[in-house]
């Protein structure tokens, strides 16, 4: 690397950079404001689920657990999967039970 790239790295390093998404207050240093931008609360990401959806990261776990239509939970009467969250698709262990 030569004199002048790192004397620019150098610099970049010690810059303050602010979070860009409204309400967070976050600023830190170039390499903290990186990993940042990919844990930020305010900011919005892909749901970790795949559903397709951008979702509020402090949303995020709400998200998943009542609105995400990727959710699957087990039955504990008919042991299938099933996703709660997708409407018009109610699970009913009575079908599933005489289909066995």
């Amino acid at each position: 690397m030569t004199e002048l790239n790192e004397q620019a790295l150098n610099l970049i390093e010690e810059i303050h950079f602010n979070c860009e998404a409204d309400g967070c207050p976050f600023e830190e240093k170039y390499y903290v404001a990186l990993n940042h931008v990919q844990t930020c609360n305010s900011s919005f990401h892909n749901c970790i689920q795949g559903c397709g959806l951008a979702i509020q990261g402090k949303d995020m776990e709400y998200h998943c657990i009542a609105l995400c239509s990727k959710t699957l939970v087990r039955c504990n009467t008919c042991d299938t999967h099933y996703c709660p969250n997708i409407e018009g698709k109610p699970h009913s262990c009575d079908e599933i039970l005489r289909a066995k």
